[in-house]
């Protein structure tokens, strides 16, 4: 008897993991896409939380670095977790450390002497375990056809540097070209990239990829920059491959939120020393206080606000600096108009948008969600590849740079988008149908038709 063919293993790798929904939309249209055109395929994740993905989106996971959190399903923050009172303990090492400050000189010692003991010792230990760690990546990426970077923004180095996002990515081109597994990297975003040695590492994995593309025309001209030899072709995100519809779940704004103009207002943890390692205190507090200001005036003429957040854990936190400045700048303490749901997944954000008349927004998916739905985006640009994208679907008129913005220039910009709805909602829906074609295109390259065209 024939032995029956054994299913192709295709794996999704990329830095999702449950808190940044964005992340998690780009994984939702890539398995939808697998099973499609490759039915019968055994989809492995590659995430930062195995545990969440695997109940997320159904799949078997591993992580995708040593340092990954095995923990439970990821839930939204909230300010609750904040309130806890210090235990008797955390009290008592509360004391010990203001004895400590007063024999500086002494920690200071003692910390040295132990450091030049223990830092060997320490740097040994962490090679052993880098080392298992790729010995067990290896095996598992034993027999699988295609490793697939699943879109968004993996080829930069300015959340943690050459050791983060750059070295991730080179080290599993490594793996997967001595597995014999192709890795191809799809819709990808790059920059910035400041050190010498994240374009060495970057430069080496692109170069390896069976396939790759660009979401963006700066992020093609970016790595063409760095020496990687080949083409460099650019189709839009992965995001715009949802079928964001089927998401959409019956909502209705509470209180006196309802039969109002509805604006949804993504709040980013823009530069919050909280959230991202290369902060800044400053841009952040600049940021936080001038969302304030356009929440006031919305508030004040008369529209209801709805707060959404993508990255489920870092946003809300910002949003709540952003109400504590209505409170002691504008008086607006506990407006009704103003709503927060908590968000937990892409079904609840896709819900809370379908909802929108109009969104203003600084997050990637945060833009592209909202236009998958109809709905005209005012973009806070952070990065070029905003600025790319509003140019890509004639949105450029809506974009404001999040640094410089004024409130008074946002206003004037979220005027003109309701004067001009439906001129924007025709260019929305071409856009939308156009980059769905190339997406279709790409896929189909890299995995096949879909088993329906067959």
């Amino acid at each position: 008897m024939a032995r029956s063919k054994r299913p192709l293993r295709i794996g999704i790798w990329g830095h999702y993991g449950g808190c940044n929904q964005g992340d998690e939309l780009v994984v939702t249209t890539l398995i939808a896409n697998i099973r499609a055109r490759v039915p019968d395929a055994e989809i492995v994740g590659y995430s930062l939380n195995p545990a969440d993905t695997r109940q997320r989106h159904g799949i078997p996971t591993l992580p995708l670095r040593r340092s990954a959190y095995e923990g439970q399903f990821v839930r939204p923050w909230s300010p609750e977790q904040e309130s806890r009172q210090p235990s008797s303990c955390e009290e008592g090492k509360s004391r010990w450390k203001a004895f400590l400050k007063r024999w500086r000189p002494l920690v200071w010692l003692v910390r040295g002497v132990r450091m030049a003991t223990r830092s060997g010792i320490r740097a040994a230990a962490s090679l052993l375990r880098e080392f298992s760690f790729l010995v067990d990546s290896y095996r598992s990426l034993r027999g699988m056809e295609l490793l697939i970077v699943a879109g968004s923004g993996p080829l930069f180095d300015d959340w943690s540097g050459p050791w983060g996002h750059p070295y991730a990515m080179y080290k599993w081109s490594a793996l997967a070209r001595l597995s014999g597994t192709r890795f191809a990297c799809l819709s990808t975003g790059a920059g910035p990239i400041d050190s010498p040695l994240s374009r060495i590492f970057l430069r080496r994995a692109v170069r390896t990829t069976s396939y790759r593309s660009y979401r963006d025309a700066s992020s093609a001209r970016l790595m063409a920059s760095l020496g990687v030899p080949g083409e460099h072709p650019v189709f839009p995100d992965m995001g715009f491959g949802l079928d964001a519809a089927s998401y959409v779940r019956p909502w209705e704004p509470p209180g006196l939120a309802r039969n109002r103009t509805l604006v949804g207002l993504g709040v980013m943890a823009y530069c919050d020393p909280r959230y991202i390692p290369r902060n800044d205190p400053r841009r952040y507090a600049a940021y936080i206080r001038k969302m304030a200001g356009f929440t006031a005036w919305l508030l004040r003429n008369d529209y209801a606000v709805l707060a959404v957040s993508s990255d489920i854990w870092a946003d809300p936190q910002a949003f709540v600096d952003v109400r504590d400045v209505l409170r002691r700048e504008h008086g607006l303490d506990d407006d009704p108009r103003l709503v927060e749901p908590p968000v937990d997944g892409l079904a609840t954000l896709a819900s809370l948008f379908s909802s929108c008349d109009y969104v203003i927004a600084a997050r990637y998916h945060c833009i592209v969600l909202p236009w998958l739905l109809g709905k005209p985006v005012v973009a806070l640009a952070y990065n070029r590849k905003h600025i790319d994208l509003m140019e890509s679907m004639g949105q450029e008129a809506y974009c404001v740079d999040i640094d410089r913005f004024e409130v008074a220039e946002l206003v004037e910009r979220f005027r003109a988008m309701e004067c001009n709805r439906d001129a924007i909602r025709t260019q929305l829906l071409e856009g939308v149908a156009r980059c769905r074609a190339r997406l279709a295109e790409q896929y189909d390259r890299v995995l096949g038709p879909p088993v329906a065209a067959r």
